[in-house]
């Protein structure tokens, strides 16, 4: 397969891109993410877990960053969790060393509890990222930056998506946004997801073609995760679909506006040949249907008497 803009052997598939041009394509969609925030000069704290996720957001806002003014610097937390901890922690300090950025490291011994102690309960996952989503904020806060960016992706966030809509979470759907500004009285930091438009596949691809240092383990906890399991089941899906399913939902979102008669589902008013309610500029579709059906039957008829003249 080569690649449709300059015919080099294609890296992928979905696309048809080089190397070269998959890689401007990715750093394209991030650029396209900041032009439409409008972030600005500001300050930072990337989370940075040693998975491709993150450690390919960590690389790419590095490129970015003297256009939108962005000073950066990562953060992780050791969460103690044995055989599986201390190599994602090593991939955070090879990251921040290869991208000069300045790292800080909290250690969850530090709090009352740690990974494993939830270990025994239904759902560890759920303790481990209440306690994730609390300690980014409380340090970005605490450290004066105006944003936390995190590595939450296109699968991520249809996902979280299809899992609200099926468990009815209405106002969690309502909340579900790319961007959340900073909120200094509540000491909330903003939140960015840059790669919002993104696939696991294409941050892995990423950090394969960059040759960034990334954990490819799994978390040992994680096994019955059911977000582990929907991705699996819903593989099938393709890129675009799940675009589309949010940015649909980004639509839905904002107040609905009041549309026009003869506009797609705008105002009922009367079909003006058989009286009964359409949104159709002229006749209904019932009438434009059976007009069609008499315009072309009275057409042939003409044709026909035409020919035996």
């Amino acid at each position: 397969m080569h690649c449709k803009l300059c015919r080099q052997e294609a890296v992928y598939a979905p696309l048809k891109f080089c190397k070269e041009h998959f890689l401007a394509y990715y750093e394209k969609k991030v650029r396209t993410y900041f032009e439409g925030t409008m972030v600005r000069n500001a300050r930072v704290l990337v989370a940075v877990s040693g998975g491709k996720d993150s450690s390919a957001l960590a690389d790419v806002l590095v490129r970015v960053k003297e256009d939108f003014g962005l000073e950066l610097a990562l953060f992780t937390i050791d969460l103690n969790i044995p055989d599986y901890s201390s190599k994602g922690l090593e991939v955070t300090k090879q990251l921040a060393e290869r991208l000069s950025l300045p790292l800080i490291i909290h250690d969850l011994k530090t709090e009352k509890k740690i990974i494993p102690d939830f270990s025994g309960v239904e759902k560890p996952c759920g303790a481990c990222g209440t306690i994730k989503r609390y300690l980014l904020n409380k340090v970005a806060v605490e450290n004066g930056f105006d944003y936390l960016a995190t590595g939450h992706n296109l699968d991520d966030e249809f996902y979280v998506a299809v899992h609200n809509l099926f468990h009815r979470s209405v106002d969690q759907l309502r909340r579900q946004e790319k961007i959340l500004p900073p909120r200094k009285e509540l000491k909330l930091a903003g939140r960015l997801k840059p790669l919002y438009y993104l696939t696991e596949k294409e941050n892995r691809l990423y950090c394969l073609l960059r040759e960034i240092p990334h954990d490819v383990d799994e978390c040992p906890y994680s096994v019955d995760n059911p977000q582990v399991k929907f991705k699996e089941d819903f593989a099938f899906i393709e890129r675009d679909e799940k675009r589309n399913l949010l940015k649909s939902l980004r639509e839905l979102q904002q107040p609905a506006p009041v549309l026009e008669e003869g506009v797609e589902g705008g105002q009922l008013h009367a079909c003006p040949s058989c009286g009964f309610p359409t949104t159709s500029k002229n006749d209904c579709t019932y009438c434009g249907l059976m007009h069609g059906m008499k315009a072309r039957s009275s057409g042939r008829r003409r044709r026909q008497e035409t020919h035996r003249n």
